[in-house]
């Protein structure tokens, strides 16, 4: 009773002050719905999967996703900077595809010791990311033609330098790469978890991190506030070149040959991921959680499409799908916000 005397004394109805409360815990509650709601679908996918096929969680099984989803999932990692960074990299196909040439040419006709080779490849891929990064924000191009064009370069340089011909690979401590295991674990596996915690440190744990984000945010209010948002946007394309040629060594080690057209579409799929995990396509916002989110959705998918034999043109109408349902609650979240 006293307390009720309180509130009218300064204005306030009981019920009134009662129903803003539900409401709030309303909000509350469908907030963290829209949060979380892609690993909310993620479980219930391995639920419906593990139904629909009783070796899906086998061991032998997750570690064959693990092993066949670490290419895209290296380059989903990059993609991720870039995007929270409110940009675009259209051009991780061009870069993948000229690793696994550039990679296998470098252990077949230069007899380059493996690390030395993949060392080169990557910062080839590292080189191809800074130009990206220089044409964006020392000529002002916008990054979605900037990274189509140089992904048409890229692609147009890596044909003529293979004469559109496969860079064949017959050695077996190469292939160990992309097809060997550590501990019984798939070594392409290995290094996608190592490459996820170090981008979930960079991104979430340390200062270049928040930098990304302010940038993605409000590139105009980050730079009036002595932010080098030059240097750091330029940064998140060399770190998406590197891991693309990466990824590009690994999976010309599991085919044992370098081929020149392998990266047609693989930006698409990259962008896939980052986005169906719940990262904003408009920048300022994401985390590397929510990408292993997306990596994990579509491999999951990808498995269930295949023992389901469910056509490729049926899959790619599930995929587009879910790729406007995940932006549709991104942009109602922000509404709701």
């Amino acid at each position: 009773m006293l307390d009720s005397a309180k509130k009218l004394a300064v204005g306030g109805n009981p019920s009134t002050v009662s129903n803003g409360a539900e409401r709030t815990n309303v909000l509350a509650n469908a907030s963290w719905f829209l949060r979380y709601s892609m690993v909310v679908a993620l479980f219930g996918l391995i639920l419906a999967t593990s139904v629909l096929d009783s070796s899906f969680l086998g061991i032998g099984n997750l570690l064959n996703l693990l092993r066949q989803w670490a290419p895209p999932g290296l380059m989903a990692v990059g993609m991720t900077f870039v995007i929270i960074s409110g940009g675009f990299d259209l051009s991780v196909g061009g870069t993948y595809a000229a690793a696994t040439v550039l990679s296998a040419s470098l252990v077949v006709n230069a007899h380059l010791p493996i690390p030395i080779a993949v060392l080169l490849t990557v910062l080839m891929g590292s080189g191809i990311g800074l130009i990206n990064g220089v044409v964006i924000t020392r000529l002002e191009v916008n990054p979605f033609v900037a990274t189509l064009g140089m992904g048409f370069i890229v692609t147009g340089l890596n044909e003529v330098v293979s004469n559109a011909t496969p860079v064949i690979v017959d050695n077996a401590a190469f292939q160990v790469l992309g097809g060997g295991d550590l501990l019984g674990l798939p070594i392409p596996g290995i290094i996608l978890v190592i490459v996820l915690i170090i981008g979930d440190l960079l991104l979430g744990r340390s200062v270049y991190g928040r930098y990304v984000y302010a940038i993605g945010g409000s590139d105009e209010a980050s730079r009036l506030t002595g932010l080098r948002t030059r240097s750091v946007r330029t940064l998140a394309y060399v770190i998406t070149g590197a891991l693309a040629a990466l990824a590009g060594c690994i999976i010309a080690s599991q085919l044992g040959e370098g081929q020149g057209d392998i990266g047609q579409n693989v930006e698409l799929g990259v962008i896939t991921i980052v986005i169906v995990g719940g990262n904003a396509v408009s920048g300022g916002e994401g985390a590397m959680w929510r990408t292993i989110t997306g990596i994990a959705i579509l491999a999951i998918l990808g498995n269930a499409f295949d023992h389901l034999q469910i056509s490729t043109f049926w899959q790619e109408v599930i995929e587009g799908t879910i790729i406007i349902g995940a932006m549709a609650i991104d942009s109602y979240g922000k509404r709701r916000g």
